[in-house]
């Protein structure tokens, strides 16, 4: 299940609204948070309660000029696609994009690095995308496609 920008809102509101309570057993393999147009604060008390999915993959870009432009232009906090700050979920596994794709005018492949020009010039971040949208879980420890962040418990992707 993959939820790009504002789609996160409503993913939040779901476990806001208790929703997930619904569910007994997970029946989704990845769920994805895509450059999340969501604040990052606190945001770790809402995803872990999430409990209809396997694995969570948190997709980052301190860069995104769309959320840069949406903290910027509007009332709103530093938002979790941008750059996720700790305390983190002990669910979810985070990725950043910064360095591999990082700010971009026309802002589009900065805040949709998922698809387009980006896939087709980065084979590392079509295979990430590739086996999380199949539904495979991500081998954090192939050191060609990633490597660990040292200053928190997330890693970043190659180019």
């Amino acid at each position: 299940m993959f939820f790009h920008s504002l789609g996160n809102y409503y993913l939040e509101n779901l476990v806001k609204n208790n929703l997930q309570d619904n569910y007994e057993t997970a029946f989704i393999d990845n769920l994805i948070i895509n450059a999340a147009a969501v604040d990052q604060k606190d945001h770790h008390k809402w995803i872990e309660q999430l409990n209809f999915q396997k694995r969570i993959y948190i997709n980052s870009n301190g860069k995104d000029m769309n959320l840069i432009g949406l903290r910027i232009f509007s009332s709103k906090k530093m938002q979790l696609g941008e750059d996720p700050e700790m305390p983190f979920a002990s669910n979810a596994d985070y990725v950043s994009f910064t360095k591999a794709v990082g700010a971009s005018l026309p802002p589009g492949p900065s805040h949709s690095y998922f698809f387009a020009s980006v896939t087709a010039e980065s084979d590392r971040i079509k295979t990430y995308y590739t086996t999380i949208i199949n539904g495979y879980e991500v081998d954090f420890e192939n050191e060609d496609l990633f490597y660990a962040n040292t200053e928190y418990l997330s890693y970043s992707i190659k180019f």
